[in-house]
């Protein structure tokens, strides 16, 4: 269901890996008392610790809830499979999915909000110090690792086999993990001999990154995913705009280093917006 009025619930659906920024964008939320103009109190399933007043939902006077759910109900990547729209969203159990890259494949199904982040890059990676001499301009052969559900996989990887040797890859040359921890595991025992990951995830002191940043996958930044015929862009770009133009924008950015510094993950100047 995509639910508009200002007293009504909007679900948003988030990720077990959620972008830092993301989080404190809508968590921010005052998450006791009344959030001060005129709103319906907001519950999320949020740390306390993220509350400091002002947030897209706030700032549109619309009562937002998150709901933490599983990757593959907003987007469904499977291996030899054509990516698809998750259940989740496709059914209406949640209005929006949040912190999701502007993608070709995804915008032929889901309708995106404006970025709020800088487009990711994504990179091929193997274990410290590449022990295989991995090249990874030439994929012949060799098995490569994917995180489920990503943008970053190998139909995007296939679009580009006029740069990468093999880069359209054989069912069997495709294997699906859930996290970083589960693809350093895959090289250790030699299942895989690199992956393509999102940058985000390929920053892990296990890792060596072994290709240049790049820019295959993934048009725009990161925004808000929902059916084409939902209503809650509608809303949230204005409210949006008026964030990242303002001082509280450069604010939460730098947070960001704080709050999330002992994750995984990029460096605020990385994917901010004008930071």
């Amino acid at each position: 269901m995509s639910l508009s009025s200002e007293t009504t619930n909007q679900f948003i659906a988030v990720g077990s890996f959620v972008l830092a920024l993301l989080a404190l964008i809508i968590s921010i939320v005052a998450l006791s008392g009344n959030s001060g103009n005129g709103a319906p109190q907001v519950t999320l399933n949020i740390p306390s610790a993220y509350n400091d007043g002002s947030t897209v939902c706030r700032i549109a006077n619309k009562n937002c809830r998150l709901v933490f759910d599983v990757y593959s109900n907003c987007w469904m990547n499977v291996a030899g499979e054509t990516a698809r729209g998750g259940h989740g969203l496709m059914a209406g159990w949640f209005d929006s999915c949040a912190a999701w890259p502007i993608s070709k494949q995804r915008a032929r199904t889901f309708r995106f909000g404006d970025p709020f982040s800088q487009p990711p890059a994504e990179v091929f990676v193997t274990l410290k110090d590449n022990p295989n001499g991995f090249d990874w301009h030439d994929l012949t052969n060799k098995k490569i690792g994917f995180i489920d559900a990503s943008g970053v996989n190998s139909h995007c990887l296939a679009t580009q086999d006029d740069v990468i040797t093999g880069a359209v890859l054989e069912e069997n040359q495709i294997l699906h993990y859930t996290d970083t921890a589960q693809i350093i595991a895959a090289l250790t025992e030699n299942k895989i001999d690199a992956a393509f990951l999102m940058i985000a995830r390929a920053r892990h002191e296990d890792l060596e990154t072994i290709s240049e940043e790049l820019r295959l996958c993934d048009r725009k930044g990161f925004a808000m995913m929902t059916r084409y015929d939902g209503k809650l862009i509608d809303w949230w770009n204005p409210a949006q705009a008026k964030l990242l133009a303002s001082k509280e924008y450069a604010a939460i950015c730098e947070d960001v280093r704080d709050a999330h510094g002992h994750k995984q993950g990029q460096d605020p100047a990385d994917f901010c917006i004008g930071i």
